[in-house]
Order: C-alpha cells, then structure tokens, then sequence
C-alpha cells in the first residue's frame, strides 16, 4: 500500500489505469500527459503470460527492445485449468485429451518452446530451461528465470476466495493511493469487506 502511495503521489504512474488504452500505448512508447508531453514506461509488472499476450499483441514493433527480471515476489495467478462437460456423450475421448494435452512429452516440450509456458512436467521445464531464449527480449532466457521463480511459490496456499479477496484489496489500495481514504480507513474497510462477503463473523 506504502509503494503504490508513493508511486501515485510521485506521479510514477503516468495516471494510466491497467488495460486502458494509455496503458497499452505505453508498450510501444506513445503515451501522452494531459499536455501531450511523452511519458516514457519505466517497468510493467506482468504475469508469465504478459510477453506473448500483452506486450507482443500491443507492441509488435518493440521486439528486442525489453528485457525480464524478477520480480519482488513470487505469485501465481490461476494457472492454466482444463474441464470437461459432465454431460458429454464420449467421457473416455475426453480424458484422452486432457491426459494428452497435460502429459504427453512431445506436446508439452512443443508447447513449452513455442509459448514460454511453464508446463506442469518438471523434467520438461529442466530439459529446455537452459537453452531457450527469446528474440522479444533480445534473446534474453527468462524460461530459466520463470523456472527458479517457480519454486518458491506455494500452491498449498491457493484457496477459492483468492480472487475476491484480491479484488477487495484492489480496490483498499487504490482508495488509500489516491487519497480517497487514510491507511487505517482503507484497511480496516477491507477486512469489514472480506467478512461480510466471505459470510464470516
């Protein structure tokens, strides 16, 4: 909360909003102020998913010109989750599929080389891990980067509130960033917000 106060009060943030179009105009270096002065993007914080979907998508003509390093901390944020109808009419063709598509070697090994995903086969993420690299980043290898950080996250501690709680916390932060509510207001609003959508007493 104290980072993202200082970074808002600094006007670290260039006032853009995540997934505006000013975000994405940061990508590919033509961000504007409110007087047409150029902003120039320091760093995005982005999930493992954010190179190929985010800044590929919206900043095509960057490619060489980023570079990953690790963050503050490790996260996960979902994964990737296959599902099958429970109605459907072939349930053998269909956990054919999913095994297929979570375990087989070849495809997962494919997979992992075209998209920089981490893939749940560790033998694969060791396999490839040392000789990837990725020309977006100048040929940087933040597979290898990805994997370690990979190891310190704990999806013991993933539970099915996460995303409402995230979301709460969001908006706590964001009220005390921008000067809506003091520190303690914001907090003690937040856990007033958890009980009461979590049903807890």
């Amino acid at each position: 909360m104290d980072m993202s106060k200082t970074i808002y009060d600094s006007r670290l943030d260039g006032r853009v909003k995540h997934k505006s179009d000013g975000w994405y105009k940061g990508l590919s270096g033509n961000l504007k102020d409110e007087n047409s002065n150029t902003l120039e993007v320091f760093a995005y914080f982005l999930p493992t998913c954010g190179l190929h979907n985010i800044i590929r998508t919206h900043a095509p003509d960057t490619l060489g010109d980023w570079a990953m390093i690790t963050g503050p901390a490790s996260f996960r944020w979902g994964g990737t989750w296959l599902g099958a109808y429970k109605d459907t009419e072939n349930p053998e063709a269909v956990l054919q599929i999913i095994e297929w598509l979570t375990t087989n070697e070849g495809f997962l090994e494919k997979w992992a080389k075209d998209t920089g995903d981490i893939v749940i086969r560790t033998d694969i993420v060791d396999k490839i891990k040392a000789q990837y690299h990725e020309p977006f980043l100048a040929g940087q290898n933040h597979y290898a980067m990805f994997a370690d950080i990979a190891k310190n996250i704990n999806g013991k501690l993933a539970q099915g509130t996460d995303h409402v709680i995230e979301a709460l916390f969001k908006e706590a932060v964001n009220d005390y960033a921008e000067g809506r509510k003091p520190r303690t207001q914001a907090l003690d609003d937040f856990r007033a917000r958890v009980r009461e959508e979590l049903g807890l007493r």
